[in-house]
Parts: structure tokens; sequence; C-alpha cells
């Protein structure tokens, strides 16, 4: 036991005075303390912007880390029979790395108001994630540089399993939708968080792009798609675009993307309301009608507004 400790402590100690480390711990920081930066002009997704390309950072260097790490403890001579050993020691590498960039981050966010309960599941994923890539790259690291490069892809496609039943069990704590849609959030983004940051680029790009004084904004539809299309569940995107396409002269663009909102289960009242609104202007009473129900039995409709739509007085002039 004394000896797995010793090895352990010494590989610890080897990687945190080898410069490749600090390299892998410096990238993510670079790319938290961007995103706090970009996350300033993204329309009250501050946290949303932070947490989803902040993590996706963690986990691509965490990622790196565990496939370069052990080639260096076998350069730096700090590799013995005892893989327990240098197990633990790669683990207390990672496990730092997550822990210093988890730490920037929670300092960014405690500045951006209430921290999301989504910032403590996804720490948790990453911390475990830690352990699953360390485990991985060591216990079935070959002899050869050459051997252990191949196991290495071997071991990417399995981390990216267990990845998916690691984001399974978040987005099951997070949610209480049904099997059959939390399903669809996993498929979507057990990818080590790029598809959301690459969702998150195209939304601060379109809102970039819709506060430029222009003839037209032909594009922004088109950037809100994007946003959508690489995370299906971006409630902000749909809600933008229903709001303010019709009011740019693309009402027909706008109510698209308000209906396929609500196809994909997105629970905010605001999408409805103004897909009623639009409806109703374009005297479709039916359909106006049938949105104005749906927002008033929206769970987080603030009050006045529920109080202040007459969906009666609506329902008796249909049947006039």
């Amino acid at each position: 036991m004394k000896n797995i400790a010793s090895i352990a402590k010494s590989s610890f100690l080897n990687l945190l005075a080898d410069k490749v480390f600090w390299l892998l711990v410096i990238f993510p920081l670079l790319g938290i303390l961007s995103t706090n930066f970009l996350a300033n002009s993204s329309l009250g997704q501050e946290q949303r912007v932070l947490l989803d390309i902040g993590f996706a950072c963690l986990y691509v260097f965490s990622l790196f880390g565990a496939v370069i790490l052990p080639f260096r403890l076998e350069e730096i001579g700090s590799t013995s029979g005892n893989k327990l050993g240098n197990l633990i020691g790669l683990f207390l590498a990672l496990l730092l790395l997550s822990l210093i960039c988890l730490a920037t981050l929670y300092g960014f966010l405690s500045n951006k108001g209430n921290i999301s309960s989504s910032l403590f599941v996804n720490s948790g994923l990453a911390l475990l994630e830690s352990f699953f890539l360390a485990a991985l790259s060591l216990l079935v690291a070959a002899k050869t540089m050459a051997l252990l490069y191949i196991k290495r892809i071997g071991i990417a496609i399995l981390l990216s399993c267990l990845l998916l039943i690691l984001v399974s069990v978040s987005i099951s704590l997070e949610t209480k939708n049904n099997l059959n849609k939390n399903v669809k959030i996993v498929f979507t983004k057990a990818d080590l968080g790029i598809n959301n940051a690459i969702a998150d680029a195209f939304w601060l790009k379109g809102i970039e792009y819709y506060g430029e004084k222009r003839d037209n904004y032909d594009l922004l539809h088109d950037y809100l798609e994007m946003a959508i299309k690489f995370d299906p569940y971006f409630s902000e995107a749909y809600s933008f675009g229903v709001i303010n396409l019709p009011n740019l002269g693309y009402s027909k663009e706008g109510m698209q993307l308000g209906e396929k909102a609500i196809k994909n289960g997105i629970n905010d009242w605001r999408i409805p309301f103004y897909l009623a609104a639009n409806y109703y202007i374009n005297s479709d009473k039916e359909k106006a009608l049938y949105y104005f129900d749906l927002a008033v039995n929206s769970k987080n409709i603030p009050d006045n507004i529920k109080n202040g739509l007459d969906v009666e007085g609506l329902r008796k002039s249909l049947v006039k």
C-alpha cells in the first residue's frame, strides 16, 4: 500500500513539474476567460454561454490530458509496473485540472447572478470524467508507443459511451420529461459539450447581426436555425425568433420557429403567446385561440399576463 502511495505521489508531482500539464491547464482557462467576455453580449444568456463553452473547454482538454499525460509519464521515466499507483497520480493531475477550471467558472458565474443548478450537475460530470479518463488511459496502456496510440483510439470510443451514460443520468436529474424526450436530449448533448458550444456561437453571431443597422435581416433566421440545429432545446433562440422576426418583416419564418419549438416541447409561455398574436394579426383566429390556450396553460406564464388574456371572449367570437 505504501508502495502504491509512493508511486502515485511521484507520478503526480512529476506531472505537476511538467510544462505540458500546465499548458493543458492554461488553454481551457483562456477559453473560459474569453467566453466570459463573449457572454456579456449574449442578451440574457450569460450563464448558459459561459457554462456551455466553459465545460466544452474543460471536457476537451481533460480528454487531451488523458491521452497525452501517460506519454509524458513514460518520457520522464515516472511509470512503473504498478499501474494503480500511476492511475492514482494521473487521476489527481486531471482532478486538479478540473478543479482549477471549475473554480474559475464559479468565480465568473457568481458575478452574473444566481448560479444555475446545472453547474453542480456538470461539475460532478467533469470530475467523474476525470476518473474514467485516467482509468481507461492507464489500465489498458501498452508497453510500446505505437500500440499505446492505437489503444487510445479504442479508449476514446469507449469513453464516449461512458459519457453518454453519465450525461443521460444528469439529464434525468435536471428534467422531468418523458423517457423519449430525455433520450433525444442525451443523443444531442453527449458530445463533450461541443454541440451546445457551437449553438451558442451561432446565437452570439445572430445577436451581433441583429444589433447592426441594416436594410434587411435575411440572415437572422439562418443564425437562429443553426443554433437550434446544434441544440434543439435552446429555448431562448426560439422565443427570440418568434418575437422579433415578425417585427422585421419575416412573419412566416418567425411562426415556423415557434411551431418547431412547440413540436420539440419547449416550455416557454412567450412562444405560444406571440405565435397566437401573429396568427390573430393574420386573421387566423382558430390558430390564435389554440396557441393562446397553450400560453395560458403554460406553467411559467406570469399571473398578470394570464389574467389579462380573454381566451373565452376569443372562443365566443369564433362561435359567432
